[in-house]
């Protein structure tokens, strides 16, 4: 996204962190979630980016927003003390965002 639209898309998104929220779950509707395996989550990340080059750049600036939000957030907040089962759930969510941010950053320089 260029810096014009983004600098528009921050003005104009009040809340992107809920906005991007709702994108993310909207471009998973009706499909099958990722599971947090890289190799079995390609598949569903590609799907994932070629919905979000239909976005309107609103939508995406969002949705980028609120992955950022998401992934930093799991990785500043990790308690010192876990479990097993929230350790795995974090490196999961950590995985799955990261994946999907890494893949709409490959798409920007594509554009």
């Amino acid at each position: 996204m260029n810096k014009f639209k983004k600098i528009i898309a921050r003005i104009l998104v009040t809340d992107p962190i809920k906005r991007g929220k709702e994108v993310w779950n909207h471009l998973y509707e009706g499909e099958e979630k990722p599971i947090g395996w890289q190799i079995n989550d390609e598949p569903k990340v590609k799907k994932f980016v070629q919905k979000a080059k239909a976005l309107s750049f609103l939508d995406y600036y969002a949705l980028t927003t609120w992955l950022k939000f998401a992934y930093d957030d799991l990785e500043k907040n990790m308690p010192e003390h876990t479990t097993g089962a929230i350790e795995q759930y974090h490196d999961k969510w950590c995985q799955i965002y990261r994946q999907h941010l890494e893949a709409l950053e490959k798409l920007d320089t594509c554009k």
